[in-house]
Formats: C-alpha cells, sequence, structure tokens
C-alpha cells in the first residue's frame, strides 16, 4: 500500500506500531463468528457459516463504503456496530446495512482531530487507540462511545521534505523538549438503532471543560477505559515529568449534553458557557503513585472485577454484617505498581460517599470560579499484594478469572532471560496465595520432543566442545550452557497470547535460541492441591497451530549460523578490576582467561548483565588466535531488553548475515536496559549518553579475554535509533575501541527530540542543562580522529520520529570541523528505513574497508 492511500495520522499511526500498512492491517471477530477487516485502506466484513449451524463456505467479504479505514472495533453489546478510523475521522456503521455516519468532521491541518492519541502518547505511553466502547447500554437504551478530542494548535510544526511526487512538505506537529505538548479531552457519543438498522438519535456529550482544565496538574492521558458497570470513565493521568500517576473515576453523568461539537476556535468563550449549568458528581482518585527518584512506569496492568469482592478479614475487624455503608460506593481491581522496587500486582478495594456536588458545596458557582471539576479521594479499603519477589510482572497484559478467582500473568521470575505464564489467586479463602508457573510443566510434555534437532557434524561437533574447554567456564550462563555443548533444545520462553476464561483456552506462543516461534492451544484446568487445601492451575496442552521449527532445518540451507553463547557479566565485581587489568593485560601479555577467573562471583543478581555472541558457522579449528572481527549491535537505551532466550527475528537476522560473511557478532544489556526493577531501569536517569558505553565496553572485553573468539583490534558498532546515539557516541568517545561505527537513524542532541521521553529520563532543559550539554553527540565531535574514516550514518528525510535535522546538523559539524565520515541519505525513507538490502551491503562493503576482515 502506498502512503498516499492513507491519510497520513492514520498512517502515521502503523509507523508508531512498527507494523506493516500492505495487507490485512487490522481485524477484529466476535464470538458468534463475525468478522471485520481492514486490508489496501478498505473495511469488509465476512461471517463464519459454521457459528451459524451452516455449511462450511469461503469467507465471501462485504465491501463497505468507507476508504482509508484502520482499527475497527466492534460494539461488545452488538457487533454488527462497528466503529472505525477513516480519513482522520470517527464513523459508526451498521454492517447489516452496511451504512455509516461520521461523528466527528475534522480537516487536516487544523490541529484538532479525534480518535487518534497524540504523538507521543503512541511513541512514548504506546497507547494507539482513541475511542471505547461502553459496556452497558443507557437506562434509556442508548449505545454510548467515549473518544479522545486532541487539541495540538499549540504544538510546535516540524516540516519533512517528500521526495515522492515532485517533492514537497509535510508538517508535522512535533513537541520538541521543553516546548508545549498537545491537551486532550474527552467526549461520548450516544445513539440509537432503530428497527430498520438505521443509527438515530446521535447526540454528543462533553465535560463542562477540557480534561486538562477539569482535572489540572496533569499533563499527559495515557490510558482510559469504561468499568464494567458503565458508570464510569477510568483515566490515568501522568504528571510531565512523569513522577505523579492518578488513577481517575470520572462518572458519567459528568458529561453534560450539547447540541453540537463545541467550536474550539471560539475565542469569545469558554467550554462552560456553552454548556448546561447544573451541577455534576465528584471525581475519584482510586489511586496516586508518586516516584521521586525515578519515574512512573505506565503499564496496562489494571482490571476491574465485575463482581464485588469481600475480605473476610475486614468484615470481621468491622464487626459489621454489612461491609460498607449504603450510601458508600465501592469498586475492586488488580493494579500494578513498583512501589517496592519491582512492578507487581496488588488487589485493591476502594470506597466514596455517594454525593453529587450540591451536598458537598453551599454554593454551586464554586465550580465555575475554580473552572474545575471536584476531585475526592476514594478510602482504600484495603490493598493486598498479590506478587513480591526481585522480578517483574511483564507483558501487554493481565487476564482474570473471576469465576475461580485468577489472576494470570507473564514473568522474568525463573530467569531474566525466560519469560512464563503464571497464576496466582486472589480468593480470601486461600491464605498462602501460592505463585504457580504454568509453563514450566508444560515445556516437559509439549516441547514437540527434540528428535527433529538436527546436530552438527561430528568435527563441528569436536571443535565445540575443544572451544567450550578453553572458555572461562563462569562467563557462560549455565542454565544455556548445556544446550550449546549438548545441541539439545534450549530452554523455552513463553508469551500469553489471548485467554477465554468462560472456556478456560489459552493460546500461548513459545519460542528458543534455537527453535521459531510456535503456537498452541492450552486447557486451564483447577486442581486441588491436597497437601495444603489450595487450589492450583495447570496447563494441558490440546493442540498445535504451528509447530515450532529447528533453527538448523530454518536458515541451514541458505544462512546457516549457530545459536548464540549466552554470556554473564557481573558489572559491579568486576568493572574497575576489569579496567585496571586489561591495561596491565596489555602491556605485559598477561594470560587473560586465568586472570579474570579469578574475578567471577555473582553475589548481586541486579550487578549481572547478559549477553549474547553469534559466531560464523566454521570450524573454530582454523580460528586465527586473535579471533573474529566482531559486529557490537547495541541498543543501549531504556525500556528495552535486547537480550532474551526468546527468538528475536531482528536479532537473528542481522548475526545471520554477518556470520555469513565471517564477523561474530556481540550485544549486550547494560545498567538502564528493561524488566530488571526501577534500580535498574534508572541507573540511566540523568545520564543519558553518559554511562550507557562504559557498561558496554567492559562486557565487550570481558567476553574477548574470556572466550578468545572476538578480535579486539577489529571490532565494529552497530546501531539504529538510541543504538544510532550510542554508536556515535563510540565514534566519539571510544575510537580507540571501536575501528569502525554504523550509525542508522540517530538521536544526536536530545534538545530536538520530543518531550515525553527525554523529560522522562533527564527532566525539562531549563532545569537540567547539564544533562542537555554532556548527552548532545556534538560535544565530543572534536575527540573524533581526523585521520581515518571510521563513521558512516544512515538517515531517512521523512523521519518524524528523530528527525533528519539530528543528523544534518551533526554533519554539518562534522564537516567544519574536518572529520572524514560517509552518509547515507534516504529520502522517501521514515524512521524505519526503506531499501534494507542496499543498506545491508553498504555496511557490509563498509566493515570490508574498515575492519580488513577477509572471510572464514
Amino acid at each position: 500500500m502506498q502512503r498516499n492511500s492513507l491519510a497520513l495520522a492514520d498512517f502515521l499511526i502503523h509507523e508508531r506500531m512498527r507494523i506493516s500498512v500492505s495487507g490485512i492491517t487490522n481485524y477484529c471477530l466476535s464470538d458468534c463468528g463475525k468478522l471485520i477487516i481492514c486490508a489496501s485502506s478498505q473495511i469488509y466484513s465476512a461471517k463464519d457459516s459454521t457459528c451459524f449451524g451452516e455449511q462450511p463456505n469461503y469467507l465471501e467479504p462485504i465491501k463497505a463504503s468507507l476508504t482509508n479505514v484502520i482499527q475497527p472495533i466492534m460494539c461488545p453489546l452488538n457487533s454488527d456496530i462497528v466503529v472505525c478510523l477513516s480519513n482522520e475521522n470517527i464513523f459508526i456503521g451498521y454492517v447489516p446495512t452496511n451504512t455509516w455516519i461520521s461523528i466527528t468532521n475534522y480537516t487536516s491541518n487544523s490541529g484538532l482531530s479525534a480518535g487518534i492519541p497524540p504523538f507521543v502518547v503512541q511513541e512514548e505511553f504506546d497507547r494507539y487507540i482513541g475511542y471505547w466502547w461502553r459496556p452497558t447500554l443507557t437506562n434509556d437504551g442508548f449505545y454510548q462511545l467515549l473518544y479522545e478530542e486532541v487539541d495540538e494548535r499549540n504544538v510546535a510544526v516540524t516540516r519533512l521534505f517528500h521526495g515522492e511526487s515532485g517533492g514537497g512538505w509535510e508538517n508535522q506537529r512535533y513537541p520538541s523538549a521543553g516546548t508545549e505538548n498537545a491537551s486532550s479531552t474527552l467526549k461520548i457519543c450516544q445513539f440509537k438503532l432503530d428497527s430498520i438498522g438505521q443509527i438515530s438519535d446521535v447526540q454528543t456529550f462533553a465535560l463542562r471543560l477540557p480534561l486538562k482544565q477539569y482535572i489540572p496538574n496533569f499533563e499527559y492521558l495515557v490510558r482510559v477505559g469504561w468499568t464494567p458497570d458503565g458508570n464510569f470513565v477510568w483515566c490515568q493521568l501522568i504528571t510531565r515529568l512523569q513522577q505523579r500517576l492518578s488513577l481517575i473515576l470520572i462518572p458519567v453523568d459528568n458529561f453534560l449534553p450539547i447540541s453540537n461539537v463545541v467550536d474550539l476556535n471560539s475565542s469569545s468563550s469558554s467550554i462552560s458557557n456553552c454548556l448546561p449549568s447544573f451541577a455534576t458528581s465528584p471525581c475519584i482518585e482510586l489511586v496516586s503513585e508518586v516516584e521521586s527518584k525515578f519515574w512512573i512506569k505506565v503499564h496496562d496492568f489494571l482490571t476491574f472485577l465485575k463482581q464485588p469482592w469481600y475480605s473476610k478479614e475486614m468484615d470481621n475487624s468491622l464487626n459489621s454484617s454489612s461491609l460498607l455503608p449504603t450510601d458508600h460506593d465501592c469498586c475492586t481491581f488488580i493494579w500494578a505498581s513498583h512501589r517496592t522496587g519491582f512492578t507487581h500486582l496488588y488487589l485493591i478495594q476502594c470506597s466514596w460517599p455517594k454525593t453529587n456536588l450540591k451536598t458537598m458545596c453551599h454554593n454551586e458557582t464554586i465550580l465555575h470560579e475554580k473552572n474545575t471539576g471536584v476531585l475526592i479521594n476514594a478510602k482504600q479499603e484495603f490493598v493486598y499484594q498479590l506478587t513480591s519477589g526481585d522480578w517483574e510482572v511483564t507483558g501487554n497484559q493481565i487476564w482474570l478469572d473471576e469465576e475461580n478467582k485468577f489472576v494470570y500473568f507473564e514473568a522474568f521470575k525463573e530467569h531474566p532471560l525466560l519469560r512464563h505464564i503464571y497464576s496466582v489467586s486472589y480468593d480470601d479463602q486461600c491464605k498462602q496465595n501460592q505463585l504457580n508457573c504454568l509453563t514450566m510443566n508444560l515445556s516437559m510434555h509439549t516441547n514437540n520432543n527434540d528428535t527433529f534437532v538436527k546436530k552438527p557434524n561430528q568435527t563441528m561437533q569436536n571443535s565445540s566442545l575443544s572451544m567450550m574447554n578453553s572458555i572461562v567456564q563462569s562467563s557462560l550462563d549455565p542454565l544455556f550452557h548445556d544446550s550449546y555443548l549438548s545441541s539439545k533444545s534450549y530452554p523455552l520462553s513463553y508469551e500469553l497470547n489471548t485467554f477465554n476464561a468462560q472456556y478456560g483456552i489459552m493460546i500461548i506462543e513459545s519460542s528458543s535460541l534455537n527453535k521459531l516461534v510456535g503456537i498452541q492451544i492450552c486447557q486451564v484446568i483447577i486442581k486441588n492441591n491436597e497437601r495444603n487445601a489450595n487450589r492450583q492451575p495447570v496447563l494441558q496442552h490440546i493442540g498445535w497451530i504451528r509447530k515450532h521449527i529447528s533453527h538448523y532445518d530454518a536458515f541451514n540451507g541458505f544462512l546457516p549460523t549457530n545459536p548464540p553463547l549466552v554470556l554473564r557479566f557481573d558489572i559491579l565485581s568486576n568493572l574497575d578490576k576489569m579496567v585496571e587489568f586489561y591495561d596491565n593485560a596489555n602491556k605485559d601479555n598477561v594470560s587473560v582467561t586465568s586472570s579474570i577467573s579469578n574475578y567471577i562471583e555473582f553475589s548481586d543478581p541486579q550487578s549481572i548483565l547478559y549477553g549474547q555472541l553469534f559466531l560464523p558457522n566454521s570450524d573454530h579449528s582454523r580460528l586465527l588466535p586473535s579471533g573474529y572481527p566482531t559486529l557490537h549491535f547495541v541498543y543501549g537505551g531504556p525500556g528495552i531488553q535486547l537480550v532474551r532466550g526468546s527468538y528475536s527475528r531482528s536479532v537473528f537476522a542481522h548475526a545471520q548475515l554477518f556470520c555469513h560473511f565471517g564477523y561474530a557478532v556481540f550485544l549486550c544489556d547494560c545498567r538502564g536496559s528493561a524488566n530488571r526493577g526501577i534500580n535498574f531501569d534508572g541507573y540511566i536517569k540523568n545520564r543519558l549518553g553518559q554511562v550507557e558505553l562504559d557498561d558496554h565496553v567492559a562486557f565487550l572485553k570481558y567476553a574477548a579475554k574470556s572466550t578468545g573468539f572476538i578480535d579486539l583490534s577489529r571490532i565494529a558498532i552497530m546501531g539504529y535509533s538510541f543504538g544510532g546515539y550510542m554508536s556515535l557516541m563510540a565514534a566519539m568517545r571510544c575510537h580507540d575501541v571501536y575501528k569502525a561505527a554504523i550509525a542508522i537513524s540517530p538521536v544526536v542532541d536530545w534538545l530536538l527530540y520530543d518531550t515525553a521521553y527525554t523529560e522522562r529520563y533527564i527532566g525539562l532543559p531549563e532545569d537540567n542543562p547539564e544533562a542537555y550539554t554532556k548527552g548532545n553527540v556534538m560535544e565530543y565531535v572534536s575527540n573524533m580522529p581526523s585521520n581515518k574514516d571510521h563513521l558512516i550514518i544512515f538517515h531517512g528525510g521523512q523521519d518524524e520520529n528523530v528527525h533528519f535535522l539530528h543528523t544534518s546538523s551533526l554533519i554539518e559539524k562534522l564537516d567544519a570541523s574536518g572529520k572524514p565520515h560517509q552518509f547515507q541519505f534516504y529520502p522517501n525513507s521514515r524512521h524505519r528505513l526503506k531499501h534494507q538490502s542496499h543498506l545491508e551491503a553498504t555496511v557490509l562493503s563498509f566493515l570490508e574497508d574498515t575492519l580488513s576482515s577477509s572471510l572464514i
């Protein structure tokens, strides 16, 4: 699909989500077999005939009249009603009659939009949806759709050059660090469906004021939804520096009817003057998370219980048959917090008085004078921690089985590189609330057997054994070490795709470092534990949707490569000693292997870093004494875990390519990477670009000396986005270590990057100018060698995330300073560069020139 077949804002959502805009881009499926598909910028509907008692048949999709459609969502109350985005406006349709109405009417480049979150909310908080169906009908039988309205008129406009169609310019509203953000408010559209399938009685409701004035002291609307009873809209609001997050309930009756959408361009009156003047109910703050040292991690681990839940212990302590007074409301929900230093789950119940504004305020005009809503703090009746330990709940969501009172979630509890699926009970009868790893036993029974895993030939096997005997054994992670030696299956890592609580069915993905992704169907069975009377779920394998494929079977026919060595490095115990040792080793030719082994003591799990080393698929006995020329593939930024025990297509694709041409590929995570707790994450706070390379260089040198496979005189570093930033910093500050640096779509100056990301880690420019200066690549240009060409930069002219201005500013300074470099420009590429084949060929040629590699 070409870019001009989609509206710009719609197209850019796909860029934020890192998904393709060709083929089937979105779909939704109802329980009764009705299907909505978005493909080639059109929307189609179909139904599975077998779900309606008919003979199986090919799906015959019906094309709707809309164009440029994305993000369809079926109404949970009626799967024939669908909402979607089309040409940057929200449409609601009734599928059987193929009739659609627009509930918004915005024009491009006006600065006003609906249904599409602001750029930074998409990019930095991973929310891509801007509308939500109410789960219940109103008392008078209306359907309601909540949607977000965004005002970007005060956001600075950046112009991106178009190389297509004769050139031109694309305007993008982009808030760089320290500048004004977009503002969001919430509205509700309600309607009925008449007897002939027409959408009728359409009416729009709004808060008295835009949300930012209605509930002040927040900057970003990061999550939104409905409570199960449909009486409240909930939203998560976070401050600009992201150190305070509030979970707020807004009573649905606070949305007041208006005859049409308020004209926000009007300067003569405020929204409150356009709305009826009557008192509304107070908003309720359920949770307030505060993090003064680092930042609040926004998550999707919120689920409201549909049924009331009461603690017997609390009931006894109240000595009352009624837990709450009748004039109080309450709600119970599962929430996640890193208040202990690690993200864990909590069961929370809150209550608040059933009172409206008139009973709270003697003077109704107080609301109008303050121009805000009234916010009351709910009483937390109890906060019960469900999970604990020095590990994190991870993934994209949690799943509830309310009938059996279990929460299902993902975590890296067993090992920092392996994700498993767990259950924990929130039943008050289950005193221990024992954590249960569901997939540990699953891997023993449904691992597809190992008969399909091809072992390397005997020469390679003997070479590997000889090679492994020469490595400092403590540098290898023992969980992966034996798999590499014996060519057995590596341990699997799991991901829960979906869970149907009604039928107890899970769809589970799994993969390993030598198995591609397999997808299986499992049944959850609740068993009683006779020893402690606790019930525990277990998984029973039903069947495979897609079986695992051996890494060898999949790739050895055209780009053979082996799974990686998994390395670990205790940065705190070894950093100072390693620096001193390497200096001495270079001078005195000390035996590195025997010396390093004395330093290894893994006393603090938080100080252990993990890495992977891919080696060319050759007989290592032919290896030169100095080792392989090596490409250090780097990311280095916060919020990402690059090294995992699962199959990563992007990582393995890089490894296969470069190993094929005789290079080893090394990658590692430094302090500041994700899923290790807030203190580990927060290591880079106020220090972007200042500390990450120290960890990477120390680990690289340790890997070289402990394995003998890395030639420290022939090292190149390569990274994309933040990894490109790391590559630039390496070219400027560590050119004695890295003989070549490849930077793709790199950040250069944090003043040019967006508000939410930059300010989360280094604050506002006026508050922390030193961090912005020290993190600016151009501050180190003078350190770069002037006598050799060892830097190449790739960047797209239409990069909407890291603007080309970063690279153009750097190139200007490099030229003015007489620093040699190469540059490859892709005029029609965005942050994800097109023409990967050209990029890879250029990188290989550059490595051949700079590292003088010969094929093994």
